[in-house]
C-alpha cells in the first residue's frame, strides 16, 4: 500500500510538472525587455502546462553567432525570436521546427488579421517556420523647430530630402546624420524601385544602389550629412539632440531609447520618403528543430497571448514596436510617432527570402562605410562588395 501511495505521489508529479521553454531574443533598449519578461510572467501565471524564460542573447549580429555556436554544439534553446533576415537562413537551413502541424489552433480571425508582410515572412514551400510579434518599421525624425524657424517643408520624397538636407547645413551644423546599417540604406534602395538581389545572386551594382549611395556621398562632401557607423549610432543621436544635425533616419524602435526625453526638441516625424515602400523590420518566434512538440505548443500558445490585443496595445506604446495586427495597428491614433510608424509599415515590403543575403548585407556596410567615411569612389565600393559577396 505503501508502495502505491508513493507511485500514485510520483505519477501525480509528473502529471503537474510544467514545460520549462527558453527562448533567446535581441531585446535591449527599454522597455522592450521588461516588457516581454512581463508578458512572459502572466503567461506562465495565466496556465499550468509552460514556464516561459525570456533570455537576452545579444544584437542581432552576436545572437547570430550565438545561434551558430549553439547549432554546432548541440546546445541550441527551444525558441528565439530573431531578425528577418537571419530567421530566412535559419528557415532555409532546415534548422526551424515546422509549425504547420500545430497551426490548427490558430484561428483564422487571428491569421487574417495579420499584415501579409509579416505573416508572409514566417513559411516557405516546405511549411510555416516563424510566427511575426515584435515589427519595427523605418521613420525620418526632424528637430521641427529648425525646418519652421528656415521654413523648409517636411520631405515626402528623397529629392525633397536632399534638397533639405542642405538647406538646413550651416556653420557647425549638419542637415543630416546617417547611419551606415544596411537596413538603413536597403530601405533607401527598395523604396526607389532598386533590388538588392537578382536572380538569387547579389544586385550590389544595381544602378539604384549606386546612385543612392553616391546622393549620400554628395551631401557628405557639401558637409550636409555626417556617416556614423553601426556602431556609432548613439553618436548619431546625440549629433541630432545637440543640434548639430536636424534629420536623422531610424526604426520606430528607437524612439524611447533616442528620442523620448528631449524636450526641448520641437520633434517631428514621417514615414519613410516615397515613392515605393521601405524595407519592414520584424522579429520572428521560430522554434528550433531539436525541441519537443511539446516545446512547440507552448510556444505557440504565448504567441498567441502577445496577439493579445490589449497586450499589443501595451507593447507599441512603450516600445514604439508596430502591432501586427492590422485591426490593433490602426486604432493607435493618438501618438502620431506610431501613426507614422504604421502608415510606413503597411507599406514595407520584406527583403528576398536569400539565406545568404545576411551576409551580403554585411559587404554591403562595408561598402557603404568606404564611400562615406573612407573617401573609396562609390562604384569602385560597391564593386569590392559585389566581388565578396560573390565568392
Amino acid at each position: 500500500m505503501k508502495r502505491l501511495t508513493v507511485l500514485m505521489l510520483l505519477l501525480l508529479g509528473s502529471a503537474q510538472a510544467k514545460t520549462e521553454i527558453k527562448i533567446w531574443h535581441y531585446l535591449l533598449a527599454e522597455p522592450s525587455p521588461t516588457l516581454f519578461n512581463q508578458f512572459a510572467a502572466e503567461f506562465n501565471k495565466s496556465q499550468d502546462d509552460y514556464v516561459i524564460k525570456p533570455e537576452y542573447a545579444g544584437g542581432y549580429k552576436e545572437m547570430g553567432q550565438k545561434i551558430i555556436a549553439s547549432i554546432r554544439a548541440n546546445t541550441t534553446p527551444p525558441a528565439v525570436l530573431i531578425d528577418n533576415a537571419f530567421f530566412v537562413r535559419l528557415m532555409q537551413g532546415g534548422q526551424l521546427k515546422d509549425l504547420d502541424k500545430f497551426t490548427g489552433v490558430i484561428p483564422e480571425s487571428l491569421s487574417s488579421d495579420i499584415y501579409p508582410v509579416a505573416w508572409n515572412i514566417g513559411k516557405n514551400k516546405d511549411g510555416r517556420f516563424g510566427l511575426p510579434w515584435a515589427a519595427s518599421s523605418m521613420l525620418m525624425f526632424f528637430n521641427g523647430a529648425a525646418f519652421k524657424a528656415k521654413n523648409i517643408a517636411l520631405p515626402d520624397t528623397w529629392p525633397e530630402f536632399y534638397a533639405a538636407a542642405q538647406k538646413l547645413t550651416g556653420r557647425g551644423t549638419s542637415g543630416v546624420s546617417f547611419i551606415t546599417e544596411s537596413w538603413i540604406f536597403a530601405s533607401m534602395v527598395y523604396s526607389q524601385g532598386g533590388d538588392l538581389v537578382k536572380d538569387g545572386k547579389p544586385n550590389l551594382l544595381d544602378p539604384v544602389v549606386v546612385e543612392s549611395l553616391q546622393q549620400l556621398v554628395n551631401l557628405k562632401n557639401k558637409k550636409a550629412l555626417i556617416p556614423r557607423a553601426t556602431s556609432e549610432v548613439q553618436n548619431a543621436v546625440i549629433d541630432f539632440l545637440r543640434t548639430k544635425t536636424f534629420m536623422v533616419v531610424a526604426p520606430s524602435s528607437a524612439f524611447p531609447l533616442a528620442f523620448k526625453n528631449p524636450n526641448y526638441l520641437s520633434l517631428q516625424v514621417s514615414a519613410y520618403p516615397l515613392p515605393g515602400s521601405s524595407i519592414a523590420g520584424e522579429g520572428q518566434i521560430a522554434v528550433m528543430k531539436s525541441a519537443s512538440d511539446a516545446q512547440a505548443r507552448g510556444i505557440m500558445e504565448f504567441w498567441k497571448f502577445l496577439l493579445k490585443p490589449e497586450n499589443l496595445k501595451t507593447f507599441a506604446n512603450g516600445s514604439y514596436y508596430v502591432p501586427v495586427r492590422k485591426s490593433v495597428a490602426r486604432q493607435l491614433t493618438d501618438d502620431p510617432i506610431l501613426v507614422a510608424a504604421v502608415k510606413s509599415f503597411e507599406r514595407a515590403q520584406n527583403l528576398p527570402a536569400v539565406p545568404q543575403l545576411d551576409d551580403w548585407r554585411l559587404d554591403l556596410e562595408i561598402a557603404i562605410e568606404k564611400a562615406l567615411k573612407g573617401n573609396v569612389p562609390v562604384e569602385q565600393a560597391l564593386k569590392e562588395a559585389q566581388q565578396n559577396a560573390l565568392k
